[in-house]
């Protein structure tokens, strides 16, 4: 079955979706799971969330084609650079803590959730999955430098399963954008997210490009086409992390993954998600 992946503790918030069933299980658990990544994006200019308006968010490679096939491998092994892909990425990877409360008469239940999300302009925008923050009435981003602030949601797509959110801070790195289009079945990516909300740095982990455009439909009849399928350890907690090309760049956000089996997860593709998350931030391209 397919663990959606919301939170990083049993109190998940979630929005209730849930995968097919293995053959001879239980009720199908959630699934969707984590995020999206690439080469280049604009600084977006410092709004408020309400007001969101910003540069476009665009992909940018010198060639105009995918780069995960570059810096990363060469002679059959692993050349200098994996280290500092992702101490690049960390500084733009957020932690999420989502929480919704449930009050009665003479008593009150709160549920906490997490995930992962990028900067995605100076400004304070962050990006994450919908599922992330669904059902969520207080949402709190742990920063690269560790502060913790509370954020509003700026815009929210379930059926792309993304959202934006803003926190009230300036200078912050975005991520940079590459294209997902290129890639090929083989391609070197890196996973990197807040997995298991273990706390401090986010986890990374190393894999290919299993397959491309794989579609998948949710018991609740949700369906998610153009998907990336790779072998990366995507966990609980990594939804809306990075999934990141040989140069760097994000080419994925990571979403959703198996508990049926291994090492089989899956990610938006970038150049699927940028044209929402630009809708989401107001902008038109």
């Amino acid at each position: 079955m397919w663990n959606r992946m919301v939170a990083a503790r049993p109190a998940a918030v979630h929005d209730g979706t849930t995968g097919p069933q293995a053959a001879g299980t239980g009720a199908g658990r959630p699934w969707w799971h984590a995020g999206r990544f690439v080469v280049a994006i604009a600084i977006l200019a410092g709004a408020s969330a309400g007001a969101a308006t910003a540069s476009l968010i665009t992909a940018i490679n010198d060639d105009g084609h995918s780069s995960a096939r570059s810096g990363l491998a060469q002679g059959g092994g692993l050349v200098p650079g994996f280290p500092e892909i992702i101490a690049t990425a960390n500084k733009s990877i957020v932690a999420l803590n989502v929480y919704s409360e449930t009050v009665g008469d003479s008593w009150s239940i709160t549920e906490e959730g997490g995930g992962s999300g990028f900067v995605i302009g100076a400004g304070g925008f962050i990006a994450t999955n919908a599922h992330v923050v669904a059902g969520g009435q207080r949402i709190t981003v742990t920063l690269p430098d560790g502060a913790k602030l509370r954020a509003t949601v700026v815009g929210v797509s379930t059926e792309h399963d993304l959202a934006v959110l803003h926190v009230d801070r300036d200078g912050l790195t975005p991520v940079t954008f590459g294209r997902s289009d290129s890639l090929r079945a083989g391609d070197f990516v890196v996973a990197i997210g807040h997995a298991l909300d273990l706390g401090g740095r986010p986890t990374a982990t190393l894999g290919i490009v299993s397959a491309l455009d794989r579609a998948i439909k949710t018991d609740d009849g949700l369906r998610y086409t153009g998907l990336l399928q790779t072998d990366t350890a995507i966990n609980a907690g990594d939804s809306g992390g990075l999934l990141v090309d040989g140069q760097g760049h994000v080419v994925g956000i990571l979403a959703a993954g198996s508990t049926a089996g291994q090492n089989i997860s899956f990610a938006i593709a970038i150049d699927d998600a940028l044209p929402v998350l630009n809708r989401l931030l107001g902008v038109s391209k």
